[in-house]
């Protein structure tokens, strides 16, 4: 047995009311006179009542009508079957070239929606498709699409009109924060360097311009002792840089990689120390580094107008006056560079954080198994004031004075009045606003004992302080100076002093020398004379008999 076949899909008709076959799949209608026509190709007499079936092949020719393809067709758009929907419309307009519902279908199809409000919605009204739809569509269809256009063009306007709304309340609250935040920042802009950390070392800049240090020391990196007139302090890992405030930069530890070659850079307003290279900023905006070139990390040569730099592990990234970022190293920086409205930025091993002016954070980066364990979670940061980038963990300090932080976390949760913070390798330094410091997290080469120092002993008065203290340091620079110069002044003077002290010394020496030869001699004289029973004194000889008296000298015998 066959029962008759939908050549479109192979499904079974049905027999339905007013002689109409209708494919149970699909859908697709054929009359009555082309089921009796295709059941007379069947061998054997087949009598039609209600499903029709029959023995053979039934081939189905140009039965179906136009409203089986645009129910077909419909179908399709709501499976989301684009390419289906297409060729049943594509069906339908072959047997009516003017068919307003097919061409509203293909404008579905090509657009990919699957309702007509969606189609107009879409914004795209110059479909080709779309404009024979409305050509061809009788009244009431014609007014519909009519009507949807007057509410998709009443839907956009209020959507523009919120997204404006939205856009304005956004700036405002934007441009409060700056306002709010922009204090804050100055005030604290003094101490931004004065604290740095190392893989497994701090360094502290006090308010004197003398360094402190503390951690491993294994290359000389913590000896800082006899550093003065600093401005800024940069730790990596196994070396530690110092910016002095004539613009010369200084370094201690490892050297083995060149990261220390910096005693002949000059005009240096901040310096950054990564892995194995070290990055200057010099007044004019450009950059020098100097180091272990891998990964390309020390081609900053040719960046100009930047205002800010921040060595990474195999990385460098510098702020521009504009807002945006530049990068080289081994890093994929696309976006990175996209960023704006940027004031600070920050490395880590392999994570770049950047602050907006607003007191928003971004991120970007992975650890160092190509994962992005946390470090990167800060875009629901908000009043941020400044961050730092560490090992594999990102902090940030908020203008109330509290701690955030995300990633490798260390606990600062319950850290408040801080003002400077700083990331290290797995461990959190924070500044308080009374100068003394704090720590947490590894502490393995007792790095994190910072509790007895105290960089400054006030926030307000800090530039006076700092001040104060670096006219002591230079008065007294200047007094051993002078005092020195003076001495070289005198160094002739004494020394001709010196010398004629030495020839009267001598002189005397030798008169004296003189008149003990000629007492020894006188005294050995006398020895003589006495012996041979003379005068002692002269060598004359004695008369008398009770009282001997010298012939020549007259003196008496007195020996």
């Amino acid at each position: 047995m066959a029962m008759l076949q939908c050549e479109v899909c192979g499904g079974k008709l049905v027999g339905k009311p007013e002689g109409i076959f209708e494919c149970e799949y699909c859908g697709l209608q054929y009359d009555t006179s082309w089921a009796k026509a295709k059941i007379q190709e069947i061998k054997g007499t087949v009598q039609v009542e209600g499903t029709v079936e029959v023995t053979g092949t039934v081939k189905v020719e140009g039965g179906a009508n136009i409203e089986s393809f645009l129910k077909r067709g419909k179908l399709s758009l709501e499976d989301e079957n684009w390419s289906e929907a297409r060729g049943f419309f594509d069906q339908a307009l072959n047997i009516n070239a003017e068919c307003a519902e097919a061409y509203l279908g293909l404008a579905m199809a090509e657009l990919k929606v699957n309702t007509e409000k969606n189609l107009v919605y879409s914004g795209d009204l110059t479909n080709k498709n779309y404009i024979r739809a409305k050509q061809y569509a009788d009244k009431v269809l014609l007014n519909k699409l009519i009507s949807l256009e007057k509410e998709a063009e009443e839907e956009r306007t209020r959507k523009e009109k919120e997204a404006e709304e939205k856009r304005y309340l956004e700036e405002k609250l934007r441009e409060e924060a700056i306002k709010r935040l922009t204090p804050v920042r100055e005030k604290l802009s003094s101490v931004k360097n004065i604290i740095s950390t190392g893989s497994n070392h701090i360094v502290g800049l006090k308010s004197d311009g003398t360094v402190v240090a503390t951690g491993c020391n294994e290359e000389g990196q913590c000896d800082v002792s006899k550093w003065s007139d600093i401005i800024a302090v940069s730790a990596g890992p196994l070396y530690t840089v110092g910016l002095k405030s004539d613009g010369t930069v200084i370094a201690t530890g490892k050297i083995f990689s060149g990261q220390c070659n910096v005693s002949q850079w000059s005009d240096i307003i901040a310096v950054s120390v990564g892995e194995e290279h070290t990055v200057g900023l010099k007044a004019d905006g450009t950059v020098v580094a100097t180091g272990k070139n891998l990964f390309d990390r020390c081609d900053v040569f040719y960046w100009s107008d930047i205002i800010a730099v921040s060595a990474g592990k195999e990385h460098t990234v510098a702020l521009k006056a504009d807002g945006t970022v530049v990068a080289t190293g081994s890093i994929n920086f696309s976006c990175i560079t996209d960023w704006s409205d940027i004031i600070a930025v920050s490395e880590g091993n392999r994570h770049t954080v950047g602050l907006k002016a607003d007191g928003t954070v971004v991120a970007a980066g992975k650890d160092i198994y190509g994962r992005c364990s946390g470090q990167c979670d800060v875009s629901e940061w908000t009043d941020i004031i400044t961050v730092s980038a560490g090992g594999n963990h990102t902090v940030g300090l908020k203008a109330d004075g509290t701690v955030v932080a995300t990633g490798s976390k260390c606990d600062v949760s319950k850290w408040s009045d801080i003002i400077v913070v700083s990331a290290g390798n797995d461990y959190t330094v924070g500044i308080k606003a009374d100068g003394t410091v704090i720590a947490t997290g590894c502490n393995s080469y007792n790095q994190c004992d910072v509790s007895e120092w105290k960089l400054f002993d006030n926030l307000d008065n800090l530039e006076e302080e700092r001040k104060i203290k670096m006219e002591k340091k230079l008065a007294e620079k200047e007094r051993l100076a002078d005092e020195k110069r003076i001495a070289e002044e005198k160094r002739p003077e004494a020394k001709r002093l010196a010398e004629e002290k030495r020839i009267a010394e001598e002189k005397k020496r030798i008169k004296q020398q003189k008149a003990a030869y000629r007492q020894k001699r006188i005294e050995e004289q006398k020895a003589a004379y006495r012996q041979r029973g003379l005068c002692q004194h002269c060598g004359g000889s004695f008369k008398g008999l009770f009282k001997k008296v010298c012939t020549n000298c007259g003196k008496e015998k007195d020996y």
